[in-house]
């Protein structure tokens, strides 16, 4: 492949990754939405588990948001927009440029990794499909859950942590 067929493939990926940032600002925009609506923050880790599972039948969507789904989706969406950042700054910046991308995608891994929003979902339907004699085990699991990584817990900081430490090198690369 010639370097101009190379390049007007980049120009694609960086076009694409640009409408992946217009959708995580769209997510946050979401995200401050119903998180308006939801009311007062409170630890995630705070609520009884049984009080998420009832709120996983009535509302999905906002437990899900409670628990960080919006997260897991910006972050999604924010690896390969810095796989582009670091493609388009690699030349002015490399080495600084490569290390804010690995702490993003380290960043973005720990998050991912430690998220109980799926895991959650999946044992409020358990639950609510259990006999009374299978709750308090589901119960448990789902507390060992929550106090592991449920959104604005300590499982989930080190993530956000190297994200946003990614962000604020990146942008000093593209000073």
């Amino acid at each position: 492949m010639n370097q101009q067929h190379i390049e007007s493939r980049w120009k694609n990926y960086y076009k694409l990754a640009g409408i992946m940032a217009l959708l995580i600002v769209l997510a946050g925009l979401v995200d401050a939405v119903t998180s308006r609506m939801m009311g007062e923050a409170v630890e995630n880790s705070t609520v009884p588990v049984t009080e998420w599972f009832a709120l996983f039948q009535a509302d999905p969507f906002a437990a899900l948001s409670a628990l960080g789904f919006i997260n897991v989706i910006t972050l999604s969406l924010g690896v390969p927009l810095y796989l582009a950042l670091y493609r388009a700054q690699r030349e002015a910046q490399p080495a600084f440029a490569l290390l804010a991308a690995i702490l993003f995608f380290l960043g973005a891994a720990i998050y991912l990794s430690s998220s109980t929003v799926f895991s959650m979902l999946a044992l409020s339907r358990q639950y609510a499909a259990a006999a009374d004699v299978e709750r308090p085990l589901l119960e448990a699991a789902g507390r060992a859950l929550l106090a592991r990584g449920a959104d604005l817990t300590p499982g989930t900081f080190p993530g956000f942590f190297f994200t946003q430490a990614a962000g604020i090198g990146m942008a000093c690369v593209m000073l």
